[in-house]
């Protein structure tokens, strides 16, 4: 077995959280699904985060 290499990144070294996340078991495997609601803001805190300005 090898050890770890403390000099390789990690996501957590690249990677700042900027939504927090809980986890929540309700939607385990997938029901039911999240509301439309929900997505939506979902995908437009993602467009944010890239910059993008697809509609």
């Amino acid at each position: 077995m090898s050890t770890p290499d403390h000099d390789t990144p990690t996501t957590d070294d690249v990677m700042v959280p900027t939504e927090n996340v809980s986890p929540d078991h309700h939607e385990h495997a997938k029901d039911p699904h999240p509301s439309e609601e929900l997505l939506e803001a979902r995908t437009q805190h993602e467009r944010e985060q890239v910059g993008s300005d697809d509609a």
